[in-house]
């Protein structure tokens, strides 16, 4: 989406006269992003809009007048009803043998209120709000140029009338200075709505022309209704929600196909029984001679069958044999080998870190790492003292390979609170560059 987006700004912001503009579902198609399938789907399904989530339907065209058309903006007239409503209407004009075609929403249809009305230029071809006040509900329309803009709508009974207007109007956003159209469709009298606009143009600081009163004759919907059954030109602001559901194209439709796959059945099983027919005089003669063949083929596969069990079986005992073999070899060279020879290792280090530890050394911990060797650490009441365990040590394990890395002296208080040197250093059988890689792995988990 966004790249499509960006090509048509790219579009619009060039100064190139032979660049033409391509709408949304154009541009998609060309990119590779949809199919023409897809496309044509979706402009079938946009001739109606349904909502799904609240259960709105609305009925919805392009208004005539199209501001931004060049750069691609298009604006709707949309009229919505709740669909249990409608149905409850629908059932209404069935019960009484009349059929409805559409609903003709009040607050939607406000916006074609003054087609008719204006006289006054200055008025007729500028921004103004059209507010429209009837039993229990207000609503409010911003109109530009004859085209509807914004819409609210609020609930108002006679006491929170004028005290809801301000808060209506406010909803609409930024039409501080435009004039107000009242059309009134409460007042039981010229003389009411009168006083009703006097009251309205007292609380509001903006300019109030009071429109001719909607009264019992005719309601704004039916007038609307009317207007636009019989297409006069003054029906270009009215949308009725249509109470029939969007019909696809006729080859997408369930019942094309559904006679078009019964026509293709039948002819497949006409075709199907001639063929039958021609050859069922030869499958008669086979018939037997394939029976037997038959009972030779389920007997071969039965002993072949058993003779795949017997196999599957045999070579589960080998798998368990073979496992059996596998960890009682690993035992005997964890038991005969590895656990003497490290035994061994361990018990003539601690004689060589004995032989090396002096009186004034105290060893504090001797930890082992997988990875890389063993971890000592000790402690020494001086730095020469420390200095020669180390030293002393390193001699003594050089016969069985091992080295001392990182090896750290420092001042730390030992036991008993004295002051002395703390060393730290590891010892490793591998070489540099072994036991360089060895530490830069994680550390094992155990």
């Amino acid at each position: 989406v966004d790249e499509v987006l960006q090509q048509q700004n790219a579009i619009i912001e060039s100064k190139n006269n032979a660049v033409e503009y391509k709408r949304f579902g154009e541009l998609a198609l060309a990119a590779g992003f949809i199919k023409k399938k897809q496309l044509d789907d979706a402009l079938n399904r946009q001739r109606w809009f349904v909502s799904e989530g609240d259960a709105i339907k609305c009925g919805w065209h392009a208004l005539p007048w199209q501001p931004f058309a060049e750069m691609g903006d298009f604006k709707w007239l949309v009229a919505g009803v709740r669909q249990e409503l409608l149905r409850e209407w629908q059932a209404a004009f069935t019960k009484a043998e009349v059929k409805l075609e559409a609903f003709y929403p009040t607050a939607s249809g406000v916006a074609n209120a003054t087609d008719d009305e204006d006289t006054q230029p200055d008025i007729a071809d500028s921004q103004k709000v059209i507010l429209h006040l009837q039993d229990g509900v207000m609503s409010a329309v911003a109109l530009s140029n004859h085209s509807p803009m914004q819409m609210q709508a609020m609930p108002c009974t006679a006491e929170t009338l004028l005290g809801g207007i301000n808060e209506l109007l406010t909803g609409i956003g930024e039409v501080d200075d435009v004039p107000i159209c009242l059309m009134d469709s409460i007042s039981v009298s010229e003389q009411a709505s009168e006083q009703l606009t006097n009251d309205i143009q007292n609380i509001l600081t903006r300019p109030v022309r009071r429109l001719a009163r909607v009264t019992g004759k005719i309601s704004l919907p039916m007038r609307n209704a009317t207007r636009h059954f019989m297409r006069v030109k003054e029906a270009g602001h009215v949308e009725g929600v249509s109470v029939h559901e969007p019909l696809p194209a006729v080859m997408q439709r369930f019942s094309t196909r559904a006679i078009l796959a019964t026509a293709l059945i039948l002819g497949l099983i006409t075709l199907a029984e001639l063929g039958v027919l021609s050859s069922s005089f030869l499958i008669k003669h086979q018939i037997a001679g394939i029976s037997e063949d038959v009972n030779k083929i389920r007997s071969e596969v039965k002993r072949i069958n058993t003779k795949i069990s017997t196999i599957k079986t045999l070579q589960q005992d080998i798998d368990k044999k073979e496992a059996d073999k596998k960890n009682a070899t690993t035992m005997i060279m964890l038991l005969t080998k590895e656990l003497p020879e490290r035994n061994q290792t361990l018990i003539l280090l601690m004689d060589k870190l004995q032989e090396s530890v002096s009186q004034d050394v105290v060893i504090n911990s001797i930890k082992e790492n997988t990875l890389l060797g063993f971890d000592i650490r000790a402690w020494a009441l001086s730095d020469q003292a420390a200095q020669s365990f180390v030293k002393d040590f390193q001699l003594v394990i050089h016969s069985m390979n091992f080295s001392v890395r990182n090896l750290t002296v420092s001042e730390e208080t030992g036991r008993l609170g004295l002051l002395g040197y703390g060393v730290s250093f590891s010892i490793t059988q591998h070489s540099d560059t072994e036991w360089t890689r060895r530490a830069t792995l994680p550390k094992p988990r155990y």
